[in-house]
């Protein structure tokens, strides 16, 4: 369904993963693995993921990173193979903060 050309190991794997369940929670399509004999496929290649500190602490490390996920993505009816919808820029971007278990902090 998707290949991953970021840095980010997995990814392509949970993207994918979180595409199926949305897309079955909407009731609309039923979701299987192979795609022979399906009505449509979604495909895509996820680029480079972005990570910009968008907060600081008092000791100048990061608080919140804004993740951007980059990727191109095309959904395509079968057995016409034409596109339904198409996105070679999409992006997706949302803030997280920095557990302050995860912060580093500097010993005396």
């Amino acid at each position: 369904m998707l290949v991953n050309q970021s840095k980010t190991p997995d990814l392509d794997r949970i993207l994918t993963e979180a595409i199926r369940q949305e897309l079955a929670a909407k009731g609309r399509y039923t979701i299987v693995h192979d795609a022979t004999g399906v009505d449509a496929v979604l495909t895509g290649v996820i680029r480079p993921v972005l990570m910009t500190p968008m907060g600081l602490t008092q000791a100048n490390q990061a608080s919140r990173y804004l993740v951007t996920v980059m990727a191109s993505l095309e959904f395509r009816e079968l057995p016409a193979d034409t596109v339904f919808w198409a996105n070679p820029s999409f992006r997706l971007s949302e803030e997280y903060p920095v557990p302050k278990s995860s912060r580093a902090t500097r010993t005396p």
